[in-house]
């Protein structure tokens, strides 16, 4: 996949993750201004709407692990290769029991840090620290919610997930411009 490619997948992560940040807003929003109107229009199609809601939000998530692994591919292709994770390392860590509180992080910090051409691959950067700290708050808002049923809980889920999006987004944004600006100058030995 070339950079054009990434840079369309990059577009299509970010749209596909501000628009599942959306639903539970929408959908409160909507019951709490438009009481009438919600009870007639949309809760009659609320397991169909949060049945479609569950498959964007799993189509999303296989999308961005496609990003993570391009974005980790990329990095091998610029010639990388002092990196403690492959790209699919950096996937389907997400997926073992346990390892998962951590080593995703490990390996986001890992892309970022390579991202920006850093020689220290372990330094601390806020913004991953943010998105994992959102992550896993959202994570545990999640369990609670299958076990509590609670309107709190879901407002409480909604502005996490909210939350967790937008600093998805600039993450996702940051790594794939500086991946650009890393390219770029290999770019300009060729028309030199």
């Amino acid at each position: 996949m070339e950079m054009r490619n990434f840079r369309i997948l990059t577009a299509v992560v970010v749209a596909m993750t501000a628009l599942n940040a959306l639903y539970l807003p929408l959908i409160f929003g909507s019951a709490w201004l438009f009481r009438v109107l919600y009870g007639v229009a949309i809760l009659p199609h609320g397991l169909w709407l949060d049945q479609l809601a569950t498959l964007f939000k799993i189509a999303t998530g296989i999308l961005l692990l496609a990003w993570v692994y391009r974005a980790g591919r990329n990095l091998a292709d610029l010639g990388v290769n002092d990196l403690e994770f492959t790209p699919d390392e950096r996937v389907w860590w997400f997926a073992v029991p346990f390892a998962n509180l951590v080593v995703p992080y490990q390996g986001m910090r890992e892309l970022w840090n390579a991202s920006r051409g850093r020689r220290n691959l372990g330094e601390t950067e806020p913004l991953v620290v943010i998105w994992w700290g959102i992550w896993l708050a959202r994570c545990v808002e999640i369990l609670l919610a299958r076990f509590v049923a609670d309107r709190l809980i879901l407002l409480l889920l909604a502005i996490t997930e909210a939350a967790l999006a937008l600093v998805a987004i600039q993450l996702v944004r940051e790594i794939a411009a500086n991946q650009a600006r890393l390219r770029s100058p290999r770019v300009a030995e060729v028309f030199a």
